[in-house]
């Protein structure tokens, strides 16, 4: 793919970055589907239980390590706050545009 090509999608990265905020949609959508995993919760409830926490205090211990996860998920996996956020999008940029497929339709 030529250098302008390339160029553009890098400049349009920076403004999609910088306006749409896609790492708190990623968040938005991961947030939700772990905090509400069912599996999670019975593994949280099985260590608890091992670690010889009484049954009646499982929900509360779970609801209080859940938000905890939470709150290290919203600092660390946010528009704000990610690590190294530009540099990952242009490697995600870089390989969908090494894609063949992508490529072809990006020609025409």
């Amino acid at each position: 793919m030529e250098i302008g090509v390339r160029n553009s999608f890098r400049c349009r990265i920076n403004v999609l970055t910088k306006k749409r905020k896609p790492v708190d949609l990623i968040r938005g959508q991961i947030e939700p589907a772990v905090i509400g995993d069912e599996s999670l919760a019975l593994k949280i409830d099985g260590l608890l239980t091992a670690a010889g926490v009484a049954a009646e205090r499982l929900p509360e211990l779970r609801a209080a390590l859940l938000q905890a996860f939470r709150d290290t998920m919203n600092a660390h996996l946010s528009d704000k706050a990610m690590p190294q956020k530009q540099e990952t999008f242009e490697k995600i940029l870089a390989w969908l545009i090494s894609e063949p497929l992508i490529s072809q339709s990006l020609r025409g």
